[in-house]
C-alpha cells in the first residue's frame, strides 16, 4: 500500500515497501510494531497496544547544546521552547496546551547534548459521548497541532 498526500495539509506520504513488521520483542508483548520510511527519509517507530489508554508521540531533533554557537550558549534549549508557542495554522496562544489538557495530555521537551526531543500524550479512548469510530480523532488533531511547531513555527 502506498500513500501520498501533500505536506501543507499536515500529512506525510509514505510508502509500505519501506517497512518493517518484523522488529525483536518479548514474545509477552501484545503491542504491534511497525517502522515507516517517510518520503523525506525520516523513519517513524509506529506502536500500537489496544489495552492502553493513552497516545503519544515525540520528536527527536539531531540538535542539541553542542550545536551552540560559542557566542549564544543555550539556543537549542531557546529554541525548545520558542517552538511551544505556537504555528501559523494555531495562533492562539497556549492553544496546543489547552487542547491537551481538554483530552487528558500533556507535552514537555527536553534538550540534550546532541538532541532535543519533544512529545506529548493525550487520551486515547473516544468520550462517553463520542462515535468510537472516531477514537483517533483527538490524536490526529493533537498530531496535527504537534507537526505545524516544525512545519511552519511562528517566527519571531
Amino acid at each position: 500500500m502506498s500513500s501520498r498526500c501533500h505536506p501543507s495539509r499536515g500529512r506525510c506520504s509514505y510508502t509500505d515497501n519501506a517497512c518493517s513488521d518484523s522488529l525483536e520483542k518479548p514474545s509477552l508483548y501484545d503491542r504491534d510494531y511497525r517502522v515507516i520510511r517517510l518520503d523525506h527519509e525520516l523513519e517513524d517507530l509506529l506502536v500500537h497496544d489496544p489495552e492502553t489508554d493513552k497516545a503519544s508521540a515525540a520528536l527527536d531533533v539531531n540538535v542539541g547544546n553542542f550545536s551552540d554557537e560559542s557566542d549564544i550558549p543555550g539556543m537549542a534549549h531557546a529554541v525548545e521552547h520558542l517552538l511551544f508557542m505556537g504555528a501559523k495554522k494555531f495562533l492562539i496562544e497556549n492553544e496546543y496546551g489547552q487542547y491537551l489538557s481538554a483530552n487528558s495530555g500533556s507535552s514537555n521537551a527536553y534538550t540534550r547534548p546532541t538532541s532535543t526531543n519533544y512529545f506529548f500524550d493525550i487520551s486515547a479512548k473516544p468520550d462517553n459521548d463520542q462515535d468510537p469510530s472516531d477514537n483517533n480523532l483527538s490524536l490526529r488533531e493533537a498530531l496535527d497541532r504537534f507537526a505545524q511547531f516544525f512545519i511552519e513555527p511562528l517566527s519571531f
